[in-house]
């Protein structure tokens, strides 16, 4: 291959890593107003999450499968992964919900996106022999004082406000659970891309949502009790509108996995996934003030400003 066809093919394939780190953003940032659109709606408890990871599949693998033009191709390997980040996937909408209800959209996606670029980060120094620089090591520094900003203490009227959502099940330890979540989630895609690089996305994607579809409805019909009363408590689980947010959820929520596992295969770890989450707390901030009018405090902007520069390191570094 001549040094001029080496050339452009690096500008295409940076051109293409930038384009999925957008699309992985924008996504994100948009499924996570779904995600509080059907707390609103439908609840935020056990088995509400349960019928919405439920949903979601539904609609998920109906988008993949007609993105993929109802072709399905996968490798032994797949499954193990796939059925890894799907329990992974279905921790992770309980906690998001109950964390939403808690008050607490950017601090939760400020800890998964600690968790997110930490986890892998670490994994890609101690695992997969990948590098470690005084920018990058910065950069995830600055991520880490974001989180710590966005859970300072706070006034005794707005401590009263949270004592009063304590129900949602304890914002502290929802944030952790769900920096660890994202963490591990964003592993077992960098695990899926290593062992599987010939991998189709979009079925992996469709096999992932099929395992979430069995294991949601296998414990919602262990907890049938539960479940039965909940459904002719709250008839807007399955209303309409809840539909209608799911559905845009697993919309966005799929384009951002697609984006996660296409860029997983030729960017490190310890760069595409603190790039992309941490422009995620950007965009997620300026939607939430835009779409739901919560209007971000000093600690906020503050995050946002600390986590800008943190993108610019690690992604430089």
């Amino acid at each position: 291959m001549s040094a001029d066809a080496k050339f452009l093919l690096r500008q295409n394939r940076g051109a293409m890593n930038t384009l999925l780190m957008a699309g992985n953003v924008v996504c994100a940032a948009f499924s996570a107003m779904f995600m509080k659109k059907s707390k609103n709606i439908a609840g935020s408890g056990w088995t509400e999450g349960l019928f919405f990871t439920l949903f979601v599949a539904v609609f998920s693998i109906a988008f993949f499968l007609a993105v993929n033009l109802f072709s399905v191709t996968l490798y032994p390997a797949n499954c193990l992964f796939a059925f890894a980040y799907a329990v992974v996937g279905i921790v992770s909408s309980v906690v998001g919900l109950k964390a939403y209800a808690a008050g607490k959209v950017a601090t939760y996606i400020v800890a998964t996106t600690v968790g997110s670029t930490a986890l892998p980060y670490l994994f890609g120094i101690l695992f997969w022999d990948e590098s470690v620089t005084a920018m990058k090591m910065s950069g995830v520094a600055l991520m880490l004082c974001a989180f710590v900003l966005k859970n300072l203490p706070k006034k005794e009227k707005q401590v009263q406000e949270t004592e009063n959502k304590k129900g949602a099940g304890g914002a502290v330890a929802l944030c952790l659970a769900g920096a660890l979540i994202s963490g591990l989630a964003n592993i077992v895609i960098s695990y899926n891309a290593r062992f599987v690089p010939e991998t189709d996305s979009v079925s992996f994607s469709v096999l992932t949502q099929g395992f979430v579809l069995v294991l949601a409805g296998v414990v919602l019909l262990a907890r049938f009790p539960r479940t039965k009363a909940v459904l002719s408590e709250n008839k807007a689980v399955y209303g309409g509108r809840n539909f209608v947010a799911c559905a845009l959820y697993a919309l966005t929520c799929g384009g951002a996995l697609i984006c996660s596992l296409e860029g997983a295969k030729s960017l490190p770890a310890s760069v595409f996934f603190p790039v992309t989450c941490s422009g995620n707390i950007v965009l997620v901030t300026l939607l939430d003030f835009l779409i739901f009018k919560e209007k971000p405090n000093w600690k906020d902007c503050l995050a946002v400003a600390v986590i800008v520069p943190a993108i610019v390191l690690v992604s430089l570094g």
